[in-house]
Order: structure tokens, then sequence, then C-alpha cells
């Protein structure tokens, strides 16, 4: 009888039952015997060979890996020590993480897309498929201790080789390099005639990375509802309220912005999927924007009020190229301003960002139909 046993440790059990002096011989059946031995017998007795298994799973390092960016990284490994093949075995790339080596997913390549941050190895497996069934394997479950368990090397019974140690991946958030700058309002109207234009100026130029593009949002009220976008920030509404004109800075290819429904979609919304408002997508939104408060012409004569660089003085139709006169008086009356126009548009602007703080008294007087003369106090910050 020839007993063979694949096995890295010699270990026999009870093989047969025999009396000493021969008169009794009963030795066990194959299908008896551990699963990793096999046996037969000849006419000289038992006979024991030892043979190990040879598959080996050789060896992995790391070859290239990304940060968490747009809520996936890429990971790839490259062999350093071939691994060993016996006829019949197969071999397959196993991904687990954390140092509980939890099995997330397999591969033919040594390469992985992951989504979240964390620990990431890589393992190489060569298994028989006829004795390694890879379907008790769980996702987020099983892990690779299980596996090494079940093959020889762990103390198990099949033959194979798991790569146990693997290439280690660190897998960080990527910094979003993105960011929207900072906006101010340069000039409104008032509504008259159904529109009011608003344009906004950068204050800080938004930082705009390599494939990213900038695009200017209109929201309005305080919920940020948005109603238009453009390449400029420059819009035209058409009724009285408060907007305001934000900055994105986005890449196409991960922020679709087909999503945005005009008078649903708030800027929220959009800052919600961005990194800097909890979500994964790279981009940056100026949440703050430069804010506008359009009212009716025929509801106010001078606006802002209160001002810091600039008043904005609107003309009806009946006024417009006539001439006018503006004059600004200070608290003590004395004029610090006075212009005089040949023709007035349907808005006229004059600086008052070297004035004092405090309050002035603009007068406009002029000609159209009839000579006429308002007034209006405003305050100067």
């Amino acid at each position: 009888m020839a007993l063979v046993i694949y096995s890295k440790s010699f270990k026999l059990y009870l093989l047969a039952l025999f009396l000493c002096n021969g008169l009794l011989f009963k030795p066990l059946t194959a299908t008896s015997l551990h699963p990793m031995v096999s046996m037969d017998a000849g006419e000289s007795g038992f006979a024991f060979e030892n043979r190990r298994c040879e598959a080996d799973a050789g060896t992995l390092e790391p070859e290239d890996q990304d940060c968490l960016g747009n809520g996936t990284a890429a990971i790839e490994a490259e062999k350093d020590d071939s691994p060993e093949v016996p006829d019949g075995y197969e071999v397959i790339y196993v991904l687990t993480q954390g140092s509980g080596l939890v099995i997330q997913a397999v591969s033919g390549e040594p390469e992985f897309t992951v989504d979240a941050t964390g620990d990431y190895t890589i393992h190489t497996l060569v298994y028989d498929p006829n004795t390694l069934d890879l379907g008790i394997v769980q996702f987020g479950s099983t892990t690779g201790f299980d596996v090494n368990g079940l093959l020889v090397q762990g103390g198990g019974t099949i033959c194979g080789a798991l790569d146990v140690a693997g290439a280690q991946f660190t897998v960080d958030d990527c910094s979003c390099e993105a960011d929207a700058g900072t906006l101010e309002p340069e000039d409104q109207d008032c509504l008259g005639n159904g529109t009011a234009a608003i344009e906004a100026e950068k204050d800080d130029g938004p930082e705009v990375p390599d494939g990213y593009e900038v695009i200017y949002v209109l929201t309005q009220g305080s919920g940020l509802v948005i109603r238009d976008v453009s390449d400029e920030p420059e819009f035209n509404v058409n009724a009285t309220g408060r907007y305001t004109i934000h900055t994105l800075v986005y890449d196409p290819n991960t922020l679709d912005l087909g999503i945005v429904q005009f008078g649903v979609t708030t800027g929220f919304d959009v800052n919600g999927l961005l990194v800097q408002g909890g979500g994964t997508i790279c981009g940056a939104l100026d949440v703050t924007g430069a804010s506008f408060t359009v009212e009716d012409c025929g509801n106010r004569f001078i606006f802002p009020n209160p001002a810091e660089d600039q008043l904005h003085i609107p003309f009806s139709a009946m006024f417009q190229g006539h001439p006018a006169t503006i004059q600004l008086f200070d608290p003590f009356g004395r004029i610090v301003f006075e212009q005089t126009l040949e023709a007035v548009n349907s808005i006229e602007r004059i600086s008052i960002a070297d004035f004092s703080s405090g309050m002035y008294n603009v007068v406009i007087s002029g000609t159209g139909s009839t000579n006429w003369r308002r007034s209006q106090l405003i305050m100067k910050k």
C-alpha cells in the first residue's frame, strides 16, 4: 500500500487497525481519509510519500494610486515576485479593506476603483476552481483570513495560495483646488418698463483648475432659488426683490448642470453636491455672492440708500433727453457737488466715493414738458 499526503506539515491520523503479529489487517478506504490524503496499497505494506502544495501566490507591490476625488479613487498593484500556478489552477486578485481584510471585490487584474477613504490591500489568490468555491465569498463580510484558513498554508486542507500581506494602500481625500473667489455689486437699475439690469464685478478672482469652467448663477430670495446662468456676472430681471449673483467653478465631467431646474433648484442644492458643502464633487460656489435689492423706479428716486460708492438716479421717459441739474448739499446746506446734463438718460450715475460719511440732500431740477424739481435725503456709508 502507498500513502500519499499533500501537506506542508506531515500529519498522519489513524489509517488502519491491525494486530502486531500480522494476523489481522484492516486498512481504511481512500474515501475515509483526510481530504488532503490519497492512498494506494502494495504487497509490501504501507509506503509513505510527502508531497507539497506547489501553488504560490508570489508578492505584489503598489504601482499607482489616486486620492479620492469626485467620489472615487483608482488603485493598482504590480507583481514583485510572480506567482506559481500549477496546471488547472487560476489567478485572481482580491481587494480587501481595513486591518480585518474584509473582501470588497475581485478582479482579473490587480487594479480596482474604490469609493471611500481608508486602508486597502490587493492580494493575489492562486486556486483550483474544482476545490475552492469562490461562491462562498460574501463581499463586505468574508475576510481574507477566512479564505486563507481554508488553504493548506493557513491550516486548511485545500491546495492554493493567498498573498496575505499583499500590496497596501491608504486612500485619502483629494484636496479640491477649485475656489469661486468673491463678487461685489457693480451696477444695478431700478425696475422700469418691466426690467432692471444688475451687474457684479470680481472682488477676489476664482481659482480654476485645468479642465474646469466658470459660470455665473443668478438666484432670487433668501432661499437662493436659481433663476438663470450666464457666462458674465450680469443679468436682466423682470420683478422687484432680492437677487444674488454667484460664481460657480465646476468640472463639466462631474457636475451635470442639466440637473438644475430654474425656479426650483436652489444654490443650496448645488452647494450640497460639492465637497465644500459636504458632497463628493470638486467644485466651488460663492454662496454669499453679490446681493442686490431691486425696487420699482416709481417707488423711489435715488438708489442705493445708504450708498457707498455710487448713486443711481433714474429718470422717467418724460424727462429723458432733456437737460437737468444734479446738486448735493451737506448737512450745513453747502453745495458739495453740482453737475448739469444736456440730455439725461434713463439712469444717471454720480460718484460719491470720496465724500465723507453722513447725510446728504440730493436735489434734481430740470425741464421737460414743464419745469420740475425733486429732492431726496441719502446716507453716505
